[in-house]
């Protein structure tokens, strides 16, 4: 029987992010990627990531990652929030458990909120099918393409 269980602190996280950023999905790395450029690692990213959230939770499936998301708040603002979650390869084999479990996030980050707001990559059609089923608005009328290659993405919000 699988074991699963969540880690809140960002201390207890940073020991996994290695081992998140060698089985992230393709996409997940591709969007890591044309967000940050050339600036930082995915490991890096991650790293700011865990430490500018304002609650981040990473859920592990037999001590293995199988996703880590956050919400951060922008500087000068009290009503938005951006949340973001990356997937690792083993999150399909246990898709019930955890999606679920994040959509509850998402909700209770909402809480704190008037408007959660980020993009998403928009060949990554499983994580745009899951975000419009958490209830984000994904717009795909609009595509904003990000670094110098232009990569599409497109903006999500969900209102509280």
């Amino acid at each position: 029987m699988t074991e699963y269980s969540t880690i809140e602190n960002p201390v207890d996280i940073y020991p996994y992010i290695d081992r998140i950023v060698e089985n992230l999905r393709e996409l997940d790395l591709k969007d890591v990627r044309a967000k940050t450029g050339q600036r930082l690692s995915v490991a890096e990213a991650i790293k700011i990531c865990v430490d500018t959230a304002d609650r981040v939770i990473m859920g592990l499936a037999d001590g293995e990652p199988a996703f880590i998301c956050g919400v951060r708040e922008p500087c000068l603002s009290v009503d938005f929030a951006s949340p973001w979650f990356l997937a690792c390869h083993i999150l399909p084999l246990h898709r019930t458990r955890f999606l679920r479990e994040c959509r509850n996030y998402a909700q209770e980050f909402g809480k704190n909120y008037k408007v959660l707001g980020s993009l998403v990559l928009a060949e990554n059609t499983d994580s745009i099918r899951w975000l419009e089923w958490m209830g984000f608005f994904v717009n795909k009328e609009r595509p904003v393409g990000i670094g110098a290659e232009k990569v599409e993405f497109y903006q999500v919000y969900w209102r509280g």
